[in-house]
């Protein structure tokens, strides 16, 4: 009998130390990592990259020794076997795991294997990273404790983030970081990347959104504010296209979620206000700092430009706050308002197949852009499709289809390395047709083209098999927890950025923490 009690006493502590380690580390992945760099802009990346590859090797090596004596423990006094553990799988942690082999089988026929493995010419998201990210979602969705503190930490680094870049957007440069580099480098805070300060910001928004819906904790609804507020000041500052894509998916995905109390409901409609007039107040902090403020692009500028679209969106939000609060007090059953959830849905669908339909129509109508801004003005960049659409994202896209097509039968099943996107162009494509005066091309702008021809078929399946399936398990088990709902909303909109995005190693650690999280309050209500 005292022989058992030891053991107990062993496994609670072996699980206390991982508890401690895996929540450090996420610490690690959250706080430190996106606000550690090195020597400014000069080497950002690749400080980055090694603190990340270097700590995860470190960490998961501590934790695997842990839990090998854990389950070493375990088996002795319950006698479980490897098939209960094969049980205890869920879906998502099935696919993650194929996703492993197959970008193991990717990376192991691929003839780069030094500069796969570390994702040299992949931004930084080669083997070891997708690897630390796999082997990191099942350390975090079995011992990760104090998820509250490590969000409450995590919205905070955040905060600091978002101001840098508001303030570099502004012409201020409090980190000194442009010393060496000149501003119109398109690089922004302590993540370098424009599109990867959006990519950031947007997985964190819809996990502080349901905070602020359901949180029961004044001080995390409190900092979900803040973070929220900060962070769409950030995105003007950031002036990424991906992140307005984001937020309309955000909008129309939360909307499954706002309709179960009254409280949630005006919490959505007072976010999205604050999103449009935040936009007010930075064209009047740029109009403030007219000389030194960077020059607007994209969809930023032309929501900018025009105020009258912020001040209708600002005032159509604050009439539905109040006529949901007035509501509230009369205690009208929230139930009679979900068909407007049906109608935003009707709405939303017939403009985007308005918008495709409109895209069709003009790219084959007009032999130029050109011609198109004659009718269109500014709209036509974004109407138009050529192979300048979206900074040259539509010659970048046809050149992924290009070289997937010429790659052999087993590069088309298991791709050509992880990161390898610009050895496969190298290998299966005149210079010409790859070539960019900006400078080297070296990966799709896309998710789906980047891993179509990194990992192939059989990895392209893999890896959208765990946001699908993670969409599935999470909307089965939206009630258990709120943050359950979040990952679902967040996994949506990480999809849809992806559509001009690229896969970095800023942004897949937090997707795969975040993933995880939702899986443990899952198991955590099992």
């Amino acid at each position: 009998m005292r022989g058992n009690l030891d053991k107990k006493t062993d496994i609670s502590w072996q699980e206390q130390l991982l508890n401690e380690v895996v929540f450090l580390y996420g610490v690690f992945v959250t706080v430190v990592f996106p606000i550690l760099f090195h020597d400014r802009y000069n080497d950002i990346l690749h400080a980055k990259a090694a603190a990340f590859d270097y700590v995860s090797i470190g960490a998961i090596l501590f934790c695997g020794i842990v839990i090998i004596s854990y389950l070493f423990s375990i088996r002795k006094l319950q006698d479980k076997k490897l098939k209960d553990y094969l049980k205890d799988l869920s879906i998502i942690d099935k696919f993650i795991i194929v996703f492993m082999f197959a970008t193991t089988i990717s990376f192991l026929i691929n003839p780069n294997k030094y500069n796969t493995f570390w994702g040299v010419d992949g931004r930084r998201i080669g083997y070891l990273a997708l690897m630390i990210c796999g082997v990191s979602y099942f350390l975090y969705s079995r011992y990760l404790k104090d998820i509250d503190l490590l969000m409450i930490l995590t919205f905070l680094a955040a905060v600091f983030i978002s101001l840098i870049a508001i303030a570099n957007h502004l012409g201020f440069d409090p980190l000194d970081m442009f010393v060496t580099m000149p501003k119109e480098s398109q690089l922004i805070s302590t993540l370098g990347n424009r599109d990867c300060l959006a990519g950031y910001i947007i997985l964190l928004w819809p996990v502080s959104m349901f905070y602020i819906f359901k949180s029961p904790k004044k001080l995390l609804r409190i900092i979900s504010w803040i973070y929220l507020l900060i962070s769409f000041a950030a995105v003007v500052a950031a002036m990424c296209d991906s992140a307005y894509i984001a937020i309309f998916i955000i909008a129309l995905v939360s909307l499954c979620f706002v309709f179960d109390n009254y409280k949630s409901l005006i919490g959505y409609c007072y976010i999205f206000l604050s999103f449009f007039a935040v936009h007010i107040v930075m064209k009047y902090l740029r109009n403030v700092r007219e000389e030194y403020a960077w020059k607007a692009e994209g969809i930023t500028e032309f929501l900018i430009n025009n105020v009258w679209i912020l001040a209708l969106a600002t005032v159509f939000f604050l009439l539905m706050a109040v006529f949901f609060t007035i509501m509230k007090k009369k205690e009208i059953d929230i139930g009679k308002f979900k068909v407007l959830r049906i109608i935003v849905w009707i709405a939303a669908f017939i403009s985007i197949a308005f918008l495709i339909g409109l895209m069709i129509y003009v790219s084959s109508k007009y032999e130029s852009k050109a011609e198109c801004k004659e009718v269109f003005g500014t709209l036509a960049n974004y109407i138009y499709f050529d192979e300048s659409f979206g900074s040259s994202r539509g010659r970048i896209w046809n050149i992924a289809l290009k070289t997937f097509l010429a790659m052999p039968f087993i590069n088309k099943i298991f791709g050509y390395g992880p990161a390898g996107f610009r050895y496969a162009l190298v290998e299966f494509l005149e210079e010409s047709v790859y070539t960019f005066k900006s400078g080297r091309l070296i990966d799709a702008h896309n998710e789906f083209l980047q891993y179509l021809v990194t990992l192939g078929i059989f990895g392209i399946i893999s890896y959208f098999g765990i946001f699908i399936s993670a969409i599935i398990r999470f909307a089965k088990n939206r009630k258990k927890d709120f943050l359950v709902a979040g990952a679902l909303v967040t996994t949506a909109a990480f999809l849809s950025q992806g559509i001009i995005n690229n896969t970095h190693i800023y942004i897949e650690p937090l997707l795969f923490l975040l993933l995880a999280i939702a899986e443990a309050k899952i198991r955590e209500v099992k």
